[in-house]
């Protein structure tokens, strides 16, 4: 009925266009103007936007039969990567539940729902994504740490080196600096 409804009405037809134009400007918006230094709510915001953006994919492309349903991998390893594992995660089960609520409210009278399976499948390789890529973040993020301690220490001492001594006291003058106030 829907269908339906978008071919018979012009304004129907391009309101789904309308409406991801619209998300996707106000997403361009937060990234470039949201500085550097962004806000949860800040990051929140934009994690649903893409949410809402790839449910309209998947509600104007046949709902339960479409094959965007893997959209959300993206979101889910780019959240991974960007903040941790936990936040991947949580995006998975976020996505992994809609997609399985969607086939279980749009199978409609039938018995026998033939997305289902496939959909199952697609919420287990989020799982499995948002995991290799989580372990392998929390791997490299050791390993930058103790490559930027090794830099810092001196091999024979172990006590802070010549460059961590610079580097400390650059950033303690650039802070004393900002906040008007003695070193």
């Amino acid at each position: 009925s829907m269908h339906y409804m978008l071919e018979n009405n012009k304004f129907a037809a391009t309101l789904p266009a309308l409406v991801v134009l619209a998300a996707i400007l106000l997403l361009v918006l937060l990234i470039c103007y949201g500085g550097k230094k962004r806000s949860k709510l800040h990051i929140i915001a934009e994690i649903f936007i893409f949410f809402a953006l790839f449910l309209c994919a998947i509600f104007f492309s046949g709902v339960n039969e479409s094959y965007y349903k893997f959209l959300f991998i993206f979101l889910i390893v780019s959240c991974t990567i960007e903040y941790s594992l936990k936040v991947g995660l949580l995006i998975c089960a976020i996505s992994s539940g809609l997609i399985i609520c969607i086939d279980l409210f749009s199978a409609g009278k039938s018995a026998v729902n033939v997305y289902f399976e496939n959909d199952l499948a697609l919420s287990a390789m989020f799982l499995t994504v948002a995991l290799v890529i989580g372990v392998y973040s929390q791997l490299q993020k050791q390993h930058i740490a103790y490559l930027q301690l090794d830099a810092n220490t001196d091999g024979l001492t172990q006590v802070f080196n010549h460059r961590y001594f610079y580097q400390i006291l650059q950033t303690t003058c650039q802070q004393a600096v900002a906040d008007n106030s003695p070193i």
